[in-house]
């Protein structure tokens, strides 16, 4: 009796298992409509035409090390956005995207780089971000702390 259940318990958790790791998968969803958990900034036309800032935290850092931190665009406007440009204050920062149209309601994934080779103390970077549709760029205020 004892096995018996031992072995049931054990199905049990592997066909759980199973049915977790399907679900966090998400299916066949594509790609681009899959649900972006990072933190995410929204743009539109409308706010593209003013001030536009956000600040992208990175924390403690050692000394050498390059740190990644996932964010993400979303288009709250009615028509399509491209980001055209990018200006950093320092070589230490550098992006990476998909070169591509954000439609209405998506988010483009975008990792910040920032390499502290060199860097101690307080370190406070801008990143500025150019759309086709923005008279004034999105600025990225990057904050860390290099150990």
């Amino acid at each position: 009796m004892r096995h018996g259940i031992a072995y049931w318990m054990t199905g049990a958790f592997a066909c759980c298992g199973v049915l977790v790791s399907l679900w966090s998968c998400g299916g066949n969803r594509s790609e681009r409509h899959r649900a972006f958990s990072g933190r995410v900034i929204t743009v539109s036309e409308r706010l593209l035409q003013g001030d536009v800032t956000d600040t992208l935290r990175f924390g403690r850092l050692h000394a050498g090390e390059t740190a990644r931190l996932e964010t993400g665009i979303r288009n709250a406007g009615s028509d399509p956005i491209v980001l055209v440009r990018e200006e950093t204050t320092c070589g230490c920062t550098r992006l990476e995207y998909d070169a591509r149209p954000i439609l209405p309601g998506d988010t483009l994934r975008m990792a910040v780089l920032f390499d502290t080779s060199g860097q101690r103390g307080w370190q406070f970077k801008v990143v500025r971000l150019y759309f086709s549709s923005g008279a004034r760029p999105l600025r990225l205020y990057i904050d860390a702390e290099v150990e």
